[in-house]
């Protein structure tokens, strides 16, 4: 991993940390001093984001009902050391309130995303690990 961006689309608000070739991580737009291991955290929970299943897209699926309007909820956008990129848009709650919908690189796939794990990187977001 390069870089994670957390990015509320509604509101706009985004928070990035990068990795240099040291391994480090920082917060480069952001004011303060990034607590680097809520940053390692922060990209062990995005390299393992648990997903139950998948439902199949189909020309049928009305992506709104997933709480995708249109954008859904919140979005992670991942950069690789090798410059490839990575989006995993997140809709709304599953009818159990226990996960989210998303979406990971426009696929053709529904994923259902474990609750924890998602609310971890909103939480992140909103209140970035600063000082």
């Amino acid at each position: 991993l390069a870089a994670i961006r957390l990015r509320d689309p509604e509101t706009t608000q985004t928070f990035a940390i990068s990795r240099d070739s040291s391994g480090s991580w920082s917060a480069p737009d952001s004011d303060g001093t990034l607590d680097t291991m809520m940053a390692e955290n922060i990209a062990k929970t995005v390299v393992l984001l648990p997903y139950e299943r998948t439902i199949e897209v189909t020309t049928d699926t009305v992506l709104s009902d997933f709480g995708f309007i249109p954008d859904g909820i919140f979005s992670i956008e991942i950069l690789l050391r090798d410059n490839q990129t990575h989006a995993v848009v997140i809709g709304g709650f599953t009818p159990s309130l226990e996960s989210y919908y998303g979406l990971v690189d426009g696929k053709e796939e529904i994923y259902i995303f474990e609750r924890r794990a998602i609310d971890f990187l909103l939480i992140q977001l909103k209140t970035p690990p600063l000082s």
